[in-house]
């Protein structure tokens, strides 16, 4: 239930920060250990493409690292969110009084993520994120929505001393 609650409130700073939004994401953060060298010259860091950020390809059902691969979090997403989105939209369009519809996200926040194969449900870094919701396209909610759908997910997912804040 933590990693449902957490991913609620993820949900919910990701659209507070929005003007507009499309569609509700519930999204799956994943964290993974990594190392990176710094190269000494500065210049050298600004022509790097996606510096500071290891692979990750998704290929055939499965999350390719640098030195392993893993199928658990795709597992996870398969087995909790994919369910759970209508059960996040049915909750939301109660909550907020209009129809509100979500879609299932695996999130790898530091990660330079990319498919070798078309995953069933977006596979992304932080930064793609923000390039992913418009693209989603399942529905365009206002601000006044987008501040109703916060404000029930906070609601729901902080504790009562929290909520004011």
């Amino acid at each position: 239930m933590t990693s449902f609650t957490s991913s609620l409130l993820s949900v919910g700073i990701l659209l507070s920060s929005m003007f507009v939004t499309i569609g509700v994401m519930f999204v799956l953060l994943k964290h993974r250990d990594r190392t990176v060298k710094l190269p000494v010259d500065r210049e050298q860091l600004q022509r790097i493409p996606a510096f500071g950020l290891l692979p990750l390809h998704f290929k055939d059902g499965r999350l390719c690292f640098s030195s392993w691969t893993e199928t658990k979090p795709i597992e996870q997403v398969i087995r909790q969110a994919i369910p759970n989105k209508e059960q996040v939209s049915q909750w939301l369009t109660k909550a907020t009084g209009q129809q509100v519809f979500s879609s299932p996200v695996l999130v790898f926040p530091g990660w330079y993520v990319t498919s070798q194969t078309k995953p069933p449900f977006p596979i992304l870094n932080h930064k793609q994120l923000v390039k992913t919701i418009p693209a989603v396209r399942t529905q365009t909610l206002s601000q006044q929505q987008v501040d109703a759908i916060v404000y029930q997910v906070a609601q729901r997912c902080l504790s009562k001393s929290e909520v004011g804040k």
